[in-house]
């Protein structure tokens, strides 16, 4: 079968609805939220959007079919949302990730939670209505890319029938929820302890808590509070919130106890090659925006400066870079889907090279644009800013994808081929050690 890089007609639909929706919704959404106070007003003033969304099946359909998703999904996942991703992002950069966080904060669930954990859990984001949100609360205040040895990571310690939650977490989407009173859904990275105080390095761990859990106990068991302004994705709710003896039923944890790595790993994987289509998004906008601007204004010369080889060579090199993390974001996402997860490399790669090259595409689109663009009624000063957070975004490229990537090549069994050619080959659910903790 030759190779082909042309949509199905399924995927060309999805990217047709994708590319409407955004028109439609996210086009305004700056005008909604720029020069609001801070994060909890901005996101709230995309709330609608969020609820279009919903309504519209884009939080549906981030639900595997065989756990309650909608019928007609093909066998690329991670390739389909990569196309939507992009559609997204080429209009708007914080929105969408509201969108987006279902499918990473209910990841462990669709991997290692038991049937009637998923059916409990899932059940908001399957109705197609309200505003659901999902957090994959991650990252620490000290820092997490050394999180499963650091002392200072959330714990929750067993007593009797529930887990009592203490610690703090900071940068995590939708972390607090529309009122920062909890999203309906937390995955939450922890250190599960047999006792108060009893440490072991060991037991890093995955435990649900529903918006119901919070407010079930003591107001001061669970607060959330805007710490920091950001650079970009201006509208993104990440705040500090901090666990204070919140109990939570025993139930919720997910997986077996020390599980939490694999299940953090097999979480982020997939996200990786979704922040190349993120990437995508941003550097296809730079890109037809300079090339507008090129073929129309000559900068007071007698042709359109598109014709001065300088400023063409630019947009040459821009395009480049697109395209080129274009394939490899879609060859990334493929491989991953028919592989079942397995293959893991190309997401990684996909996740460095794409975010490290839209800073360069929107600074050449700037170069060539020249003065202009310094003007915030122009996009690209926002581009940038959004640009910028890309390689930080989703484990550092310096602190955890590349160091991923330094495991995979350290390893003996690592095929230097593989990727180029397909040599991943997809593992059984049931027979993955590392992920299903057996």
């Amino acid at each position: 079968m030759p190779i082909s890089f042309t949509l199905s007609p399924a995927q060309q639909h999805l990217q047709s609805i994708s590319r409407s929706f955004a028109q439609k919704h996210l086009s305004t959404a700056r005008s909604l939220y720029h020069g609001l106070p801070n994060a909890k007003a901005r996101l709230n003033a995309t709330r609608h959007i969020v609820a279009a969304a919903v309504k519209a099946g884009f939080i549906s359909a981030q639900v595997p079919q065989h756990l309650g998703g909608p019928d007609g999904g093909g066998n690329t996942p991670l390739l389909d949302a990569a196309i939507m991703v992009e559609e997204f992002y080429a209009v708007d950069s914080s929105v969408p990730i509201a969108i987006l966080g279902a499918s990473l904060g209910l990841m462990p669930i669709y991997i290692a939670g038991t049937p009637e954990q998923q059916k409990e859990f899932l059940a908001p984001f399957l109705k197609k209505e309200g505003t659901p949100l999902a957090c994959f609360s991650f990252s620490e205040p000290s820092g997490s890319a050394n999180y499963n040895t650091n002392p200072k990571l959330t714990t929750a310690y067993i007593d009797r029938d529930e887990l009592v939650i203490n610690g703090s977490k900071l940068w995590a989407s939708n972390a607090g929820g529309w009122d920062y009173r909890g999203p309906d859904i937390t995955t939450l990275v922890c250190r599960i302890l047999p006792s108060r105080g009893h440490a072991i390095p060991e037991n890093v761990s995955i435990v649900v808590i529903t918006r119901e859990d919070i407010a079930r106990n003591p107001e001061s068991a669970f607060s959330a509070w805007d710490e920091v302004e950001t650079l970009g994705f201006n509208a993104v709710s990440g705040p500090a919130v901090k666990f204070t003896n919140l109990r939570v039923p025993r139930s919720r944890q997910i997986g077996e106890i020390g599980q939490g790595p694999a299940l953090v790993s097999a979480s982020f994987t997939g996200s990786a090659a979704i922040v190349g289509a993120m990437a995508c998004g941003i550097m296809r906008t730079a890109f037809e925006s300079a090339l507008e601007f090129c073929k129309k204004d000559a900068r007071g010369g007698k042709e359109p400066i598109i014709a001065h080889q300088s400023v063409a060579d630019r947009l040459i090199e821009m395009k480049t870079k697109l395209e080129t993390s274009r394939l490899l974001t879609w060859k990334a996402a493929h491989a991953f889907d028919v592989s079942r997860g397995a293959d893991r490399e190309g997401c990684y790669m996909a996740k460095i090279y794409a975010s490290e090259a839209a800073v360069e595409v929107v600074r050449l689109a700037m170069a060539v644009v020249g003065m202009e663009s310094f003007a915030e009624r122009q996009p690209y000063p926002q581009l940038m800013r959004d640009a910028a957070c890309l390689p930080i975004f989703d484990g550092g490229n310096v602190g955890v994808r590349r160091r991923e990537l330094q495991m995979m090549f350290e390893e003996e069994e690592y095929d230097p081929r593989g990727m180029a050619f397909g040599g991943v080959k997809p593992v059984e659910k049931a027979a993955s050690k590392e992920v299903n903790g057996k």
